[in-house]
């Protein structure tokens, strides 16, 4: 028996921690929670192998309102009932932030660099890609494949600004609407 080995189980060396228990707290909680969902989905997909398993992972973090509302799915995976994760899209209705754009229109006006440049050219970006893709229509991928083709074409040393921006500066000037 010496000098065999056992080879050792294969396993994801990531270790995410469990989602904070959801309450029903709108906005960014909420959206924080989803993801942490969905990145453990992706990240253990043999645990999550069923769309069933990942509404009941999800349903096992909510409390107080958040379980009450949620009360309805698990009926479902009881009585056996197919629930699928991406139709739980009734959370997002309930809990997300409504005013998303409106927030990030605003946070566009009221930006100034107070940090680094970095840090400022980040800002930016973030808002603009909420913008672009709420109010301009704009498909996420579409949104992506712009940034991805602007950094392509950037030149050494020069910070990267949204391609966006001068669309949304454009119709700024022509209406104060945004």
């Amino acid at each position: 028996m010496a000098g065999q080995q056992n080879p050792a189980p294969a396993s994801n060396p990531m270790v995410l921690s469990k989602p904070q228990p959801f309450d029903g707290t709108c906005g960014a909680t909420a959206e924080a929670f989803v993801g942490k969902i969905g990145l453990h989905a992706v990240t253990y997909p043999k645990h999550f192998a069923t769309e069933t398993s990942k509404v009941v992972f999800a349903v096992l973090f909510m409390k107080d309102y958040a379980a009450t509302w949620s009360q309805t799915y698990l009926d479902k995976v009881f009585n056996g009932e197919p629930v699928v994760f991406n139709d739980f899209n009734n959370f997002r209705s309930s809990f997300f932030d409504h005013n998303h754009r409106h927030h990030a229109k605003v946070a566009l006006r009221n930006l100034r660099q107070t940090g680094t440049m970095l840090a400022y050219t980040q800002d930016i970006n973030q808002h603009t890609r909420t913008v672009a893709t709420n109010i301009y229509g704009a498909s996420k991928s579409e949104v992506q494949n712009s940034f991805s083709s602007a950094q392509n074409h950037q030149e050494p040393g020069k910070i990267l600004l949204s391609p966006w921006i001068r669309q949304i500066s454009r119709n700024s000037t022509n209406s104060q609407a945004i």
